[in-house]
């Protein structure tokens, strides 16, 4: 988890091997393997009916979902993808301060470097 301190936004970073998830089996796509990455995150989020998940974009040459959560506590906004295989997962507040958009972008620049 990283925080700046000027712009009070936490970024939460998590990085897993693929193999060490249940739904892991070495015959399925990489698209495959990040959607049910994305499905297994948000299903749990989703079993407490005070939160509510929304899907807002996949990307399939990226290989990474795009999600929002939206919890008592507050929103945020998701993204699930796979990279050297690991199954990474990059957590922004969804404050307004930017529009989804750019939150994405931000996110994908995050991922992908």
């Amino acid at each position: 988890m990283f925080k700046n301190e000027n712009s009070k936004m936490t970024v939460s970073l998590s990085a897993r091997h693929k193999s060490k998830f249940d739904f892991y089996k070495d015959t399925i796509s990489d698209v495959r393997l990040v959607t049910a990455f994305y499905k297994w995150d948000a299903d749990y989020w989703a079993s407490d009916k005070k939160n509510e998940v929304t899907q807002i974009k996949i990307d399939k040459d990226k290989k990474y979902v795009a999600w929002r959560l939206k919890t008592p506590q507050g929103s945020n906004l998701i993204l699930n993808g796979l990279k050297a295989d690991n199954l990474i997962g990059i957590q922004i507040p969804d404050d307004s301060k930017f529009d989804d958009e750019n939150k994405i972008k931000f996110l994908e620049k995050i991922y992908l470097n």
